[in-house]
């Protein structure tokens, strides 16, 4: 059974990321969203 909608913060996505586990969030929830501001933080590109 999932949880419907999760509104997703990069310290969450940072730490499933380092675990190579964000997949686990498509089996826990309906829908995942990731605020711009959230998506502008963990995509930021630190080498130009």
């Amino acid at each position: 059974m999932k949880n419907g909608l999760l509104i997703a913060d990069s310290g969450s996505l940072f730490s499933l990321a380092l675990i190579d586990k964000l997949n686990i969030l498509d089996h826990l929830f309906d829908d995942v969203k990731i605020p711009r501001a959230v998506w502008d933080e963990i995509a930021f590109d630190n080498t130009k």
